[in-house]
């Protein structure tokens, strides 16, 4: 089947915005985007691979799929943890007014 998406547009478009997130906790000096950071560095391999038509076996698992639910998990794990931060942040300033 013929994907509706250019590989190697993802990948320029995952590499930019690791560039991004890694320039803006860098800057802040803060580990809180390493989750984003190892998500977008998950598929960019991914894309990688599947622009260049390259896998490797897991078990009996295809490593594309393997990279895929470790980059799922990794983008679960960012998101639960901006969500954390966010009601904490909200937390603290109900209780200073």
């Amino acid at each position: 089947m013929q994907s509706l998406v250019n590989p190697w547009a993802m990948v320029v478009l995952f590499g930019a915005h690791f560039l991004a997130f890694a320039v803006v906790g860098w800057k802040k000096k803060t580990p809180r985007y390493v989750p984003a950071l190892l998500t977008f560095a998950l598929l960019i391999t991914v894309f990688a691979m599947i622009a260049t038509d390259t896998d490797f076996a897991v078990g009996e698992y295809s490593g594309r799929v393997v990279l895929r639910v470790t980059a799922a998990i990794s983008a679960v794990c960012s998101v639960s943890y901006l969500i954390y931060r966010k009601v904490n942040e909200r937390r603290t300033a109900a209780a200073r007014s």
